[in-house]
């Protein structure tokens, strides 16, 4: 049986051993907080990607049961990192929960294992003071750190977001870049748009960049000894 060479067994590796961490586990993730970070700057820091309004729609056979707009923006903080912002306005139906993706391994600016999840009442995503009153009942973040929850239902899980503007919803990162994200608008049914996410996970750039480092040092020592 022909071997393969040891360029790329080392690729392959990297890629085996970076597979599993996309979906890490966080060792203390987030979990629900029915009073969470309120972030209340009106110049949170300077937007570096805009997906612009999005239009969205729930539909229940033929019947549209849900509609409205939807803005996500990246905004880079005084501090280097990244902050994930969104708002809502409901036209027609209600919403139970609005979840965006994908946060896992990702830490808040703190340092503390979890992203930071909130509120600010203070800016507007939307512009032209569009604030919106619409507040999350409760935020909650998966266990595998994934997704952000922010939940609009009340004590008997009946939605309780009406046509009206959501108050800015916030997930604040240690990341320093961003990729494409998703965020589900999710009552009777689930309609989902373009967001934004964190970049590549941490833990999954360390590793790969070890591999390659070791796999390197392997192939000079194999070169020198020829």
């Amino acid at each position: 049986m022909k071997r393969l060479s040891f360029a790329v067994q080392t690729a392959l590796l990297a890629v085996t051993v970076s597979a599993p961490l996309a979906h890490a586990t966080l060792l203390m993730p987030g979990t629900g907080c029915l009073v969470c970070t309120n972030f209340a700057n009106a110049t949170p820091g300077t937007v570096i990607a805009t997906t612009g309004v999005e239009n969205f729609s729930i539909s229940l056979g033929v019947t549209v049961k849900e509609s409205g707009t939807f803005e996500s923006q990246v905004i880079r903080t005084s501090s280097g990192y990244l902050d994930f912002y969104y708002q809502v306005t409901l036209t027609k139906g209600t919403l139970d929960d609005i979840a965006t993706s994908d946060f896992t391994g990702w830490s808040g600016a703190g340092g503390f294992p979890g992203v930071d999840v909130g509120t600010n009442k203070s800016y507007s995503v939307f512009g032209g003071g569009k604030f919106g009153t619409e507040s999350p009942s409760s935020i909650s973040v998966t266990p595998d750190g994934a997704t952000v929850n922010f939940n609009y239902q009340d004590v008997f899980g009946n939605a309780n977001f009406k046509p009206g503007t959501s108050v800015t919803l916030v997930v604040d990162t240690d990341a320093t870049a961003y990729q494409a994200g998703t965020t589900s608008l999710i009552d009777s049914g689930v309609d989902t748009v373009n967001s934004f996410a964190p970049g590549p996970e941490p833990s999954s750039i360390a590793l790969f960049g070890l591999v390659l480092v070791i796999g390197g040092y392997a192939m000079r020592r194999r070169i020198a000894r020829r």
